[in-house]
């Protein structure tokens, strides 16, 4: 049997998500520069000693592009064991939680990918610091990108139905120390505990079942032999993929043994943490640090470079970190307190790289893209008229943002797909004649459509968004932008879990400013924007098929799914992300660039992502540490 097959199709980007870590680093010898975005594509310069210096203004009319990272990781070094890698865990995008079992809730806790572990990873030898197929470091993740992990082999005979056939040999960590891990004792992962899975992330109450209750409702799965499973969802298959096959969102479809849910009920509690991942989890002190202590009978061989074959892990301890205030985080960094973060602003990495110009770090666009949106079905609001929609995104002028709140250090960006989405991504230059009419500013044209609709002196409205100054800036820059047309903006700050319940609950009718995983459009947030889910902010296309707009090619998409990839790729390129786009149901503000850094001690790194920007840390069971550099820095 072949190692895993492919259906026809390729290079289109899958994956879920929820929601919210994209920082990617490369590690050149020499601190590389981003770019200064120019009326062309802004693309990070050549690797150089000085520091970045911050873009040129902006031609008003400006042209967006995809970031390209364009440095070379250093060649893998022959590893060594031992040591302890220190990381944070906090972002801007705030998704920190402390609970492990998404079959409960929103909930995907600290280092989850490294205790428990799903059907397939990202494939390692193909991306940097293998082939270089695949820049992980970018958050683009295309379908030929995963590998097997404990699925060994799959295939995809017609579109929902998935043949999988699982990993012998793969045990659940014993740690004897653990009381949920002594009842398990040890034993072989097998079809049983696939099935429990699956039964358990689909249960009324899980985050699953909260944003994909229509796939759900007709997705099944049943032993097709000693050793293999088929999933079957005829209904969205791409949501299903991601939720349910694959499991993108909030701790995904890690797996559990079935010993451990049956007596405990569920997997909140850290000390039942029982997974075949490559650490146990040891210690949690919520708000603080979570410790994870190696797996030393872990199934896991390393698969690149001088290490090949070697056993997995190398390092004897992590410690993961929440710190969210950014001088702390910049300052633990600099003063090799902490060896990995991501998502830092560019102003802090700019700030950092001054310090340590030895530090590693690349830039890439933040995956959580920024939009705004209002609900579209209360009949009476303005936001129900396609006109005052693209009003307001015609007032926004994006080249302003880019430049003056961002430094140029951002993407102009065109909804609803980042420019990293290679496959899907349309540039404004590309796009049609009614979307290239929003991406030109011009108050005076904003209030003559907001005279068509009625609104000829504007109207008040509110606008919902968290704490975090990365959405405050925003948020304060295009209330003073719609003033200009007569919008008055109340901004509402909310905490990150207010939002989110309000949110779900869908209790507003205004504005809601958030993040939007744009990088995944096919797998998960597609799903979301056409569907009852919690990213479908304006709530169209509800009930689903009620606009054809998007219904339509959304169907035809999902007649490709997994069988022809560069078909459905074609189809939300040229059909639903331009109508999307043409009713300005969201409006794209431009990606600001983000940063992952990395201390020179780590090595086997070079900046992935791996394929979860919220909880992306399995590249830390391929990482090792020089500790005679790391002491020569720190003195320990």
């Amino acid at each position: 049997m072949k190692r895993w097959k492919l259906i026809p199709g390729k290079n289109f980007l899958v994956l879920l998500v929820v929601g919210v870590l994209l920082l990617v680093s490369c590690g050149p010898k020499a601190a590389p520069t981003p770019a200064a975005p120019t009326p062309a594509a802004p693309t990070p310069a050549a690797p150089t000693p000085a520091v970045p210096t911050p873009a040129a203004p902006v031609a008003p009319a400006p042209k967006v592009g995809i970031l390209e990272l364009t440095v070379s990781p250093p060649p893998l070094e022959t590893p060594k064991y031992g040591g302890t890698i220190n990381y944070n865990i906090w972002g801007p995008s705030g998704m920190v939680h402390s609970g492990l079992d998404p079959g409960v809730a929103n909930t995907g806790g600290w280092g989850t990918n490294l205790v428990f572990e799903q059907y397939w990873t990202l494939d390692r030898t193909r991306g940097v610091t293998g082939t270089g197929e695949f820049d992980y470091r970018t958050g683009y993740f295309p379908y030929p990108a995963f590998g097997p992990n404990l699925v060994e082999s799959w295939e995809v005979p017609k579109p929902g139905v998935w043949n999988m056939n699982l990993r012998k040999g793969v045990h659940f960590g014993l740690d004897p120390t653990s009381e949920a891990s002594r009842l398990v004792n040890g034993r072989e992962w097998d079809v049983e505990d696939a099935i429990m899975n699956f039964k358990h992330r689909v249960q009324p109450g899980s985050w699953t079942s909260y944003n994909q209750p229509r796939t759900l409702a007709n997705t099944s799965v049943e032993q097709t032999g000693p050793w293999s499973v088929t999933f079957n969802m005829p209904v969205d298959p791409f949501a299903g993929w991601c939720w349910v096959v694959y499991g993108c969102a909030c701790g995904g479809h890690n797996q559990f043994p079935r010993e451990v849910i049956q007596k405990y009920g569920n997997m909140l509690n850290w000390k039942n943490a029982v997974g075949t991942g490559p650490f146990f989890l040891t210690d949690h002190v919520e708000g603080s640090v979570t410790t994870l202590t190696k797996n030393p009978s872990y199934w896991g061989k390393d698969n690149l470079g001088p290490g090949k074959g070697n056993q997995l892990p190398y390092v004897d301890q992590l410690k993961g970190y929440n710190i969210r205030d950014m001088s702390t985080r910049t300052a633990s960094l600099r003063t090799g307190k902490i060896d990995w973060d991501t998502e830092l602003p560019w102003e802090d990495a700019m700030t950092l790289v001054k310090t340590r110009p030895d530090i590693k770090y690349s830039p890439s666009v933040w995956y959580s893209v920024p939009v705004v949106s209002a609900r579209t079905d209360i009949p009476g609001k303005p936001f129900a008229d396609v006109r005052v929609r693209r009003a307001l995104q015609i007032a926004t002028d994006m080249t302003s943002i880019q430049r003056d709140l961002y430094q140029g250090y951002a993407v102009i960006n065109t909804f609803p797909a980042s420019p990293v989405s290679k496959d899907v991504w349309v540039s404004a230059e590309q796009a049609s004649e009614k979307v290239q009419e929003l991406y030109r500013y011009s108050p005076e044209r904003a209030k003559q459509l907001l005279a068509e609709a009625g609104y000829p002196n504007g109207f008040k409205t509110t606008m919902m968004t968290d704490s975090s100054s990365v959405y405050m800036d925003i948020a304060q820059t295009l209330a003073s932008m719609w003033a200009k047309v007569g919008v008055q903006v109340e901004i509402q700050v909310k905490e990150g879990a207010v939002l989110s319940g309000i949110r779900r609950a869908v209790s507003y009718e205004d504005f809601v400013l958030g993040g939007v995983g744009l990088i995944f459009p096919f797998g998960w947030n597609q799903t979301n924007f056409t569907r009852d889910g919690s990213s479908n902010i304006p709530r169209v296309n509800l009930p689903a098929g009620s606009d054809p707009g998007i219904e339509v090619p959304y169907q035809e998409m999902q007649s490709y799914a997994f069988v022809d990839m560069d078909k459905a790729a074609e189809v939300y390129r040229t059909k639903l992300g331009p109508y999307m786009a043409e009713q300005a149901y969201f409006i794209g503000l431009p990606a600001p660039y983000m940063y992952t850094f990395w201390q020179p001690w780590v090595k086997n790194y070079a900046g992935e992502l791996d394929q979860s920007p919220i909880y992306g840390t399995q590249w830390l069971r391929f990482a090792w540490v020089d500790q005679d550099l790391k002491a020569k820095f720190t003195g320990k």
